[in-house]
């Protein structure tokens, strides 16, 4: 039986969306093997589909921390739910982080101490202790952990968009997502997504995609008590979108376009596309929730539940697993297979005696 319920609140569990969370953090893994030179088949190059994985991530976290503070209301603001919000956000990152960053440091003292080449000085980076405080404090982010700063401030600013749907809006649909278009607008004001570097450890370049997930998170509350959910038109309509979505977001494969194209197009054409990421993403999710069921049934499959799960130990340590295998056995046949194998391995150690365990803290 599958068990990772520990990690978020039983009452807001939504089977699909673990799925989703797996499918995102497989994005994130073939497009680094790919960039690497292993393709989990021969020739089928995935490399730079990861960006559109960490969006998907943006995406669900905040779509699912906003929905218990609308199905809660005003009582999810008083003093114990917010200190509860705090500790369970705090838990949920850090022990683990804190975890992986000390293996960046030895993986660096290891490199130096052997002699060993690797073009990032250490695996899977090189991190001194003076860039290890600096990513605890969120002022940097390497490698993968660029998305942790990010994420871990959103934690800060959520509660209060939930308190303008709450209090201002009242979770009145058309007045919530009036407040949201402005939100989202007022972003490309001052973070215009075609001029922001990649990979910035910042939040401004990436609130959109959280205010989407949290704008999301005001129709399906408000889906789920209006009569237009018994409408299997509706319902069809939705799944169908989905389903259209998704067929886009695999058609915007950078391998796939300069095919159609026949012009190579860089691994970081669509990575700023933060608008429009958002906007499929949340067609998928809503799929995922309120369509027919179809696409619910596919990413309820315990295999990709279950790599939700284990996703964020597999986010973090997949790039270990591949460096080790570029440095150590360059020209090894199946790589990508063996990479994946590692990095599901280790996820399923740091998941099992480090996510589960430090998840459960509450203050009672």
């Amino acid at each position: 039986m599958l068990q990772g319920r520990e990690l978020s609140d039983s009452r807001f569990q939504i089977d699909a969306l673990d799925g989703l969370r797996g499918l995102a953090v497989l994005m994130v893994f073939v497009s680094h093997a790919s960039k690497n030179n292993m393709d989990l088949l021969p020739g089928f190059d995935l490399s730079g589909i990861g960006k559109g994985g960490v969006y998907l991530f943006f995406l669900l976290s905040s779509f699912l921390l906003t929905l218990p503070f609308l199905e809660k209301g005003k009582s999810a603001f008083a003093i114990r739910p917010m200190v509860n919000y705090g500790v369970r956000r705090f838990f949920r990152i850090y022990p683990l982080f804190v975890f992986y960053l000390l293996t960046c440091v030895l993986g660096t003292w290891l490199v130096a101490y052997f002699d060993i080449y690797t073009p990032l000085g250490g695996i899977p980076f090189a991190l001194n202790w003076s860039d290890f405080f600096a990513h605890l404090l969120l002022q940097k982010g390497y490698s993968v952990t660029w998305s942790i700063p990010v994420e871990f401030r959103y934690y800060f600013v959520l509660p209060l968009v939930a308190a303008l749907y709450v209090f201002i809006a009242r979770a009145r649909l058309w007045l919530s997502l009036t407040i949201s278009a402005v939100l989202i607008a007022g972003t490309q004001v001052f973070w215009p997504q075609d001029s922001v570097p990649l990979n910035s450890p910042y939040l401004g370049p990436y609130l959109c995609l959280f205010l989407m997930g949290a704008a999301l998170a005001v129709i399906y509350y408000w889906w789920k008590q209006s009569t237009l959910q018994n409408s299997r038109a509706a319902r069809r309509l939705i799944e169908w979108g989905g389903w259209l979505s998704l067929l886009i977001i695999v058609c915007m494969t950078p391998a796939l376009v300069s095919l159609a194209l026949q012009k190579q197009i860089s691994i970081m054409h669509f990575h700023r596309q933060f608008l429009l990421y958002g906007f499929l993403w949340s067609m998928v999710l809503w799929a995922c929730v309120s369509g027919k069921g179809g696409m619910a049934k596919v990413f309820s499959w315990p295999i990709l539940r279950y790599f939700g799960f284990i996703s964020f130990s597999l986010y973090l340590f997949h790039i270990t697993a591949i460096k080790l295998l570029v440095t150590f056995v360059p020209d090894l046949t199946g790589a990508a297979w063996v990479a994946l194998g590692m990095s599901v391995a280790i996820a399923h150690l740091t998941w099992t005696f480090i996510e589960k365990p430090s998840a459960k803290v509450r203050i009672r």
